[in-house]
């Protein structure tokens, strides 16, 4: 099979649904991961705010 022959009748309708799939399950993956790093980022803004916050009590009672 050459290449134009994959872009006609039945073999281009595999072919297609083959890079579909394919794009599909990159775009799951992407998005799983950027996900994953959406809630780190969140979970180290919510540990910075503690800080500063333990941070200010130390300050408004005077002790570090």
């Amino acid at each position: 099979m050459n290449f134009s022959d994959a872009w006609q009748g039945d073999n281009a309708d595999k072919t297609r649904s083959k890079l579909e799939d394919a794009v599909e399950e990159e775009w799951r993956e992407t998005r799983q991961y950027v996900n994953a790093l959406e809630d780190e980022i969140i979970e180290e803004k919510r540990q910075i705010r503690i800080q500063l916050e333990k941070l200010k009590e130390n300050a408004k009672n005077g002790t570090h």
